[in-house]
């Protein structure tokens, strides 16, 4: 295997944050400079921002040099597969980085998920390896030698072996600078949690460039808002949600100096969303140990069912037995359950308290246990299915 779900990475490749192993035979990457690489045309230019270039996945039979030499080193074989999942965008938190700087880029997920999707970002390192990282965010620590580096981000899922189904992806060009030429601005937009939900974003850095007209902040959820201080606090709005995947908000500020000229930041949060409220249970199941009959020879034991307090009133349908032998062979009939079962109090929302009988040609020394089901539906419609052994002997 060479993918698993949660971002575990086993099998040919190293643990998030390390370099994969170059593979026997495969040609070192090395960095990609504005003329390399990514043609033109397949870029897509954003405001304050590098290029994007979307990329179709990897084929096994297909792409280019570079998708191979890549796959390669991962010592994987990439095919494309068909999604509801795509990717919106990849946003990074500043437009180039210094040699030896650090750049944070978060990838923006849409669609429908499917359960065994994998997120992670793939890249040739300029030693010849290739960097992985599972996840939606990077902190991408940018090389020695100045130029423009592509990282990838990928939705994939493990098809076994080498093979890897590449569902989207997409590649977003980083630049490097010698800051020997060029500093690098102390600018920042900070962020520190304060609740669940609720963030405190703070720009630092920016005494020295002279006052501020206003700073116009755009949150991410499409609240915006303008501040003459450089501190602002926001709760975004969550829902409860099945599993534990966070949402992402890319934060953006500008500072509108007096002077005319506008200072822009970006910074990214995550929320993981409220846990569901735990449901009621459907049905609560009472079953006594079963006695004999000693006149008329079989089994009998009592059942309880309850259906508590909001939960959902259930319609009972039938009951199926199923007579399980030594041999494992199984014998089924159904019944209506009011025949099955011989109710003795009716209680609230489908409940009951009933006998249930095993017959003495049930109970035969080939049977190893009886099992009754009991099948019905909720006031919705849903499937409610109850099960319990009326019978069992040990082992002859």
């Amino acid at each position: 295997m060479v993918l698993a779900a949660g971002g575990v990475v086993a099998g040919s490749l190293l643990l998030a944050g390390l370099d994969a192993a170059r593979t026997a035979g495969a040609e070192p990457a090395s960095a990609v400079h504005p003329d390399a690489r990514i043609p033109p045309e397949r870029a897509v230019s954003g405001p304050g921002a590098p290029s994007l270039a979307a990329l179709e996945p990897s084929y096994a039979n297909g792409g280019s040099s570079e998708d191979f030499r890549l796959a390669s080193t991962l010592g994987e074989v990439w095919e494309p597969l068909a999604s509801t999942a795509f990717i919106e965008q990849l946003d990074t938190d500043r437009p180039w980085a210094c040699a030896g700087g650090a750049v944070s880029v978060v990838a923006r997920v849409g669609g429908s998920r499917e359960p065994d999707l994998v997120e992670r970002w793939v890249w040739p390192t300029p030693e010849g390896r290739a960097g992985l990282q599972p996840g939606a965010a990077l902190d991408w620590r940018a090389p020695s030698a100045p130029g423009r580096y592509p990282v990838r981000f990928q939705l994939c899922r493990d098809l076994g072996g080498r093979r890897v189904g590449v569902l989207a992806e997409r590649t977003v060009l980083l630049e490097v600078r010698d800051c020997e030429a060029q500093a690098e601005s102390p600018l920042r937009l900070g962020s520190r949690q304060d609740g669940p939900s609720t963030f405190t974003f703070e720009v630092q850095g920016l005494e020295e460039a002279g006052p501020v007209r206003a700073y116009d902040w755009d949150l991410g959820d499409g609240t915006t808002e303008e501040t003459e201080g450089p501190i602002l606090e926001h709760t975004y709005a969550v829902e409860p949600a099945d599993g534990a995947v966070p949402r992402r908000f890319t934060v953006r500020v500008r500072a509108r100096m007096e002077s005319g000229a506008v200072r822009s930041l970006t910074t990214f949060v995550g929320v993981r969303p409220l846990a569901l409220p735990e449901a009621p249970p459907r049905v609560s199941l009472k079953v006594s140990r079963w006695q004999p009959l000693l006149e008329t020879g079989g089994w009998r034991s009592e059942v309880s069912v309850l259906i508590p307090d909001g939960a959902e009133a259930v319609t009972w349908a039938e009951v199926e037995r199923i007579l399980v032998g030594w041999d494992d062979q199984r014998r089924a009939t159904r019944m209506p359950w009011e025949r099955a079962l011989t109710v003795q109090e009716t209680l609230e929302r489908g409940g009951f308290r009933a006998a249930v009988v095993v017959g003495p040609d049930e109970a035969t020394p080939d049977i190893q246990q009886v099992l009754d089901v009991l099948h019905g539906r909720d006031a919705r419609g849903n499937d409610v299915v109850v099960s319990w052994a009326s019978f069992k002997q040990e082992s002859p």
